[in-house]
């Protein structure tokens, strides 16, 4: 029985391995990410400068009017609320890195690629590696087997052990030396452990159910990552073939068209159109990471949260 709990114990250590590793990751990744959306902020805004600059000098012309000037004021206006808003993003995601790892990450630039897609995952074959690898299913097996155990000691008990005794003493008026053995059976006629067997099966039982639930929550748990998953890759396939390298040719012409051949409205829509594809590209990338590494991790994360018996 002590075995079981000790390869119980060490499911849960393993867990709780792995529940830090994949929280370094998520952070990690978290931080590129906000890396990469600051570092559009910021060029949506330098591009959002010159935009104002040159609206400014053709409605010192004369060649536009006000109406004009006034929409790219605005989006300098909000690309600066972007900045700002990646700029805190990016201090929380190295905060949440910090603590996770354990002491204070100085802020650098991160080298991960996120178009650098993950291995594809197929469903099947990661509802086999969790239902064989994870800790968690693990540790309900060895609550079954410490209960097997227990059951196996319970039916034990009422066999009565021999007990014996030898004596050996001398009779001081005869002389003689007298010895003896007496042996004892205790025959358990009422109290047969009939309590601690119930109990026994009873916890048998129980473990037998709770690995089944846990089965069942670590595939209703899959199931729902990986929905995730294949939607955000989906997305991601969608933007990187079709939606991105049709937004960068569109921003090009514009940008080597205005202000000569399209107006500044013009300029300031294609600009949007970019800028917001370019962000949603970003999110679907770092949906598609977050998915990938919770499957990859084996469904165990939240490493900082109240210890949790995986056994139960």
């Amino acid at each position: 029985m002590v075995a079981q709990e000790v390869q119980q114990a060490l499911q849960q250590l393993e867990a709780t391995r792995i529940r830090v590793q994949t929280d370094v990751r998520q952070a990690y990744y978290s931080a590129v990410v906000a890396n990469r959306r600051l570092s559009l902020a910021n060029e949506l805004m330098q591009i959002g400068a010159k935009s104002v600059e040159d609206s400014t000098r053709l409605r010192k012309l004369g060649e536009i009017a006000r109406t004009e000037v006034l929409p790219a004021e605005i989006e300098q206006r909000n690309a600066q609320i972007v900045a700002a808003t990646a700029r805190a993003e990016q201090d929380a995601a190295w905060r949440r890195l910090s603590s996770i790892v354990g002491f204070d990450l100085p802020q650098r630039e991160l080298t991960a690629d996120l178009t650098k897609l993950p291995d594809l995952l197929k469903y099947d074959e990661q509802l086999a590696r969790l239902t064989a690898t994870s800790p968690e299913m693990a540790a309900a097996f060895a609550a079954i087997s410490r209960s097997e155990v227990a059951l196996m000691r319970a039916r034990r008990e009422p066999v009565p052990n021999l007990q014996t005794q030898f004596v050996l003493q001398k009779d001081n008026s005869t002389g003689y030396t007298i010895s003896g053995v007496q042996v004892g059976v205790p025959l358990p006629l009422w109290n047969r452990n009939q309590g601690g067997i119930m109990q026994s099966e009873a916890e048998l039982s129980e473990a037998r159910r709770n690995a089944s639930r846990v089965e069942l929550d670590l595939k209703n748990r899959l199931a729902i990552a990986f929905q995730r998953y294949a939607a955000a890759r989906h997305r991601v396939k969608i933007y990187t073939e079709e939606i991105v390298p049709r937004a960068d040719e569109n921003f090009q012409l514009v940008q080597k068209a205005y202000p000569a051949q399209i107006s500044s409205i013009e300029f300031l829509i294609a600009q949007r159109i970019y800028f917001q594809t370019k962000l949603s590209y970003l999110d679907a990338l770092a949906e598609l990471w977050a998915s990938w590494n919770e499957i990859n991790g084996l469904l165990l994360s939240n490493s900082l949260s109240s210890p949790i018996d995986v056994g139960k």
